[in-house]
């Protein structure tokens, strides 16, 4: 199956842990949100004011969807519902990627700026990359994080 969207160049397409859903984000600074059994598009996550670089869902069924911009913010978003809960500032630059852990406690988000946040109050920002930090993913166990930098930089 294909799904059709016209909305310009698709930046990123992620399924959520149950496979219940597919999001996919694209220049248009939106999100778009599918049932990947009928290709049906279920609704549309409007609110970042550029590119949506990232899209992850958390671990608990894909309850929260996580979307990471270049404008400088990661937006929260309950994914069943379709409805905006929070906006994460804190970057200066792009953020190019974000991603849950295994039991969905932390977020992390990974910027051209040379940082990378952990989302988590008792936790502050992982600061002192020499180049961009292009993505960042958790292992399997939530042990460890894992980023890549640009290495043209």
């Amino acid at each position: 199956m294909t799904l059709r969207d016209d909305s310009g160049p698709v930046t990123t397409v992620v399924s959520s842990p149950d496979g219940g859903l597919l999001a996919s984000a694209s220049w248009d600074k939106i999100i778009k949100l599918w049932d990947p059994q009928t290709g049906e598009h279920l609704r549309t996550l409007e609110g970042h004011s550029s590119i949506v670089t990232s899209v992850a869902f958390s671990s608990d069924g894909g309850l929260l969807l996580a979307s990471a911009s270049k404008d400088k913010t990661i937006k929260l978003w309950d994914s069943h519902r379709g409805e905006h809960l929070r906006t994460l500032e804190g970057h200066s630059s792009i953020v190019s990627s974000a991603a849950f852990s295994l039991d969905g406690g932390l977020l992390a988000s990974a910027s051209w700026d040379k940082t990378i946040k952990l989302w988590d109050p008792h936790i502050g920002a992982l600061e002192g990359h020499s180049s961009e930090v292009t993505s960042v993913v958790f292992s399997p166990d939530g042990g460890l994080l894992a980023l890549s930098e640009d290495p043209k930089v």
